[in-house]
C-alpha cells in the first residue's frame, strides 16, 4: 500500500488558535511651533509632510487618506492672510480653487482655521505641502501654528458600509433661509444593523462677499440640530472662511438616517456663498477610545483664567490621540480677547504650544452680533489608563462673557481588536485552501 506524506505549513498553523491583536491606524501627524513670518504677494512652502515620513508612517500606494488641517494665523496689521494646501508639488491643490483666506481684522489678533479633505496617494506617494503669501506685498503676516494629521480611511472598515463620505464643490448662494441643496449630506440605511453610536466630521468653506451680513451654518442629522448654529461676518468681501466641526450620535436606531449640512446668512440683503463642503460619518466601534463630552457654558471675568472642565478617559493602551475641542464665543466688541487651551495631567501645555509662549486663537468678534466658531486642534501621546485633560479659558478686555464649548473630542487612533476567527472555522478554511492546491499539483508530495 502506497503511504502518502505532505508538507502543509498550513495544517500546522491551524492547530493552535489565532489571536487577533489591536493595533493603531495608520496616521501621521506634524506640527509648526514657531512663529513664521511673509511679506511677499506669491505663494511659497511652510509646511511640508515629506513622501518619505508618509511612507515610513505606513501609508502605501494607492491609499485613500482623511486629511485634517489647523492654523493660526495673524497679521501686523489690516491684511489679509491666503494660503492652500497641495499634494504633489505647485498645481496639485486640494483645497478649493478659491484659496482659503483670513483677515483677522487688525495687528495682535490671531484666528484659527481648519479644513478636511479626502486625498488618494496614488501610484507614487507624494508631499503634503502648506503654501502661503501676504495680501498685501511687503505687509507682513504671520502663521503662529499649524498642524497637520493624516490618517488611512482603510482603518476606518469598509467604505459605504464602515464609513461614509460626501463632498460638495457646488458654488450656491445663501439665502435667509437654512438649505441642505447642493451641500454635503450622508444617508445610510441602517434597518438590518444593530443599534450603536455614530461619528460625524463636517468641514464647510464659505464665501463672505459682505462686511455686514453673518453666514450660519450647521449640521442636521434627520432635521435636527447636532452641532454649529455659529453666526459670523466677514471682516473684508474677499474671506473664504473654512471650518471643521463635528458631532457624536449615541445609539443611532435601526433605521435610515440622513446628515446634511445646511447654510444660510442671516439678513434679507442675503449675500455670503456656499463654496463647498464635506462630511465623514463613521462608526464609533471601530475606535474604542474615542470620547466625546460637552462641557457646556463657561462664563468668564476680565483678565482671569477659568478651568471650563476637567475629562478624565480611560485608554485601552499608550497610543497616539487627536484632541479637538470647538465652541461658539459671543464677544460684544472688538476690543474684548477671548482664547482657550488644553493641559494634559495638569502641566503639560497641549494647546497652545508656541516658543514665545503667547496664547493662541485669541478671538475677537467683528461687531456684536457675531457668535463665532473657535476651535483648538492638538496631538498628544497618552498612556494607558485613566488620562486627565484639562480646558481652560481666559478672557480680557471687558466684562465677563460666555463661552459655550459644545463639543470637545478625544480620538484615540488604537483600533477596535478584530473579531478572532474560532480555531474550528479557521481549520476548516485553510484545510479548504489545501485541498484545492493539492488537487492543482501545488503541494509537494513524496511517495513512500
Amino acid at each position: 500500500m502506497a503511504r502518502f506524506s505532505f508538507i502543509c505549513a498550513a495544517l500546522v498553523v491551524c492547530a493552535f488558535p489565532h489571536v487577533a491583536t489591536a493595533a493603531e491606524a495608520v496616521h501621521y501627524h506634524e506640527r509648526i511651533t514657531t512663529q513664521q513670518s511673509r511679506s511677499v504677494n506669491t505663494m511659497a512652502t511652510v509646511m511640508t509632510v515629506s513622501a518619505a515620513e508618509l511612507t515610513s508612517a505606513g501609508f502605501q500606494a494607492n491609499d485613500d487618506v482623511l486629511i485634517l488641517f489647523f492654523g493660526v494665523f495673524a497679521v501686523a496689521s489690516t491684511n489679509e492672510v491666503e494660503w492652500e494646501l497641495t499634494y504633489g508639488g505647485a498645481g496639485s491643490v486640494i483645497t478649493n480653487a478659491a484659496e482659503p483666506r483670513i483677515d483677522p481684522g487688525a495687528g495682535g489678533i490671531e484666528r484659527a482655521v481648519s479644513w478636511m479633505g479626502r486625498v488618494n496617494l496614488g501610484g507614487t506617494i507624494n508631499d503634503i505641502d502648506l503654501d502661503w503669501l501676504t495680501g498685501t506685498n511687503g505687509t507682513n503676516v504671520f502663521l503662529e501654528k499649524a498642524e497637520i494629521v493624516v490618517i488611512r480611511l482603510s482603518d476606518f472598515g469598509v467604505e459605504n458600509t464602515d464609513w461614509f463620505w460626501d463632498k460638495s464643490t457646488t458654488a450656491v448662494a445663501n439665502t435667509t433661509t437654512y438649505s441642505s441643496t447642493n451641500r454635503a449630506s450622508v444617508t445610510i440605511d441602517l434597518t438590518s444593523q444593530p443599534v450603536e453610536d455614530w461619528v460625524a466630521f463636517a468641514f464647510v468653506q464659505t464665501a463672505m462677499d459682505a462686511v455686514n451680513i453673518n453666514s450660519e451654518v450647521r449640521l442636521m442629522l434627520d432635521g435636527s440640530l447636532v452641532a454649529g448654529d455659529w453666526s459670523e461676518e466677514g471682516e473684508s468681501a474677499t474671506e473664504e472662511l473654512v471650518r471643521v466641526f463635528f458631532d457624536l450620535a449615541p445609539s443611532v436606531s435601526a433605521a435610515s438616517h440622513t446628515w446634511s449640512i445646511e447654510t444660510r446668512d442671516d439678513t434679507a440683503t442675503a449675500a455670503n456663498d456656499h463654496r463647498e463642503s464635506a462630511l465623514l460619518v463613521f462608526r464609533r466601534a471601530k475606535w474604542p477610545d474615542l470620547y466625546v463630552h460637552e462641557p457646556g457654558t463657561v462664563s468668564v471675568a476680565n483678565a482671569t483664567d477659568v478651568q471650563a472642565a476637567t475629562i478624565t478617559d480611560s485608554f485601552s493602551t499608550g497610543q497616539d490621540a487627536l484632541i479637538f475641542g470647538q465652541g461658539e464665543l459671543n464677544i460684544d466688541t472688538l476690543s474684548q480677547n477671548t482664547f482657550m487651551w488644553v493641559r494634559q495631567g495638569g502641566s503639560t501645555i497641549l494647546e497652545p504650544v508656541i516658543d514665545d509662549g503667547s496664547a493662541l486663537s485669541n478671538q475677537r468678534s467683528y461687531d456684536a452680533t457675531d457668535e463665532l466658531h473657535t476651535h483648538i486642534l492638538s496631538f498628544a501621546t497618552l498612556t494607558s489608563g485613566a488620562q486627565d485633560l484639562d480646558l481652560f479659558v481666559h478672557h480680557t478686555g471687558g466684562a465677563t462673557e460666555n463661552m459655550v464649548l459644545t463639543k470637545f473630542i478625544v480620538w484615540g487612533m488604537e483600533q477596535a481588536t478584530p473579531v478572532v476567527t474560532s480555531t474550528v472555522t479557521r481549520s476548516i478554511r485553510l484545510f479548504q485552501d489545501f485541498l484545492i492546491k493539492f488537487l492543482n499539483g501545488k503541494i509537494l508530495i513524496h511517495q513512500q
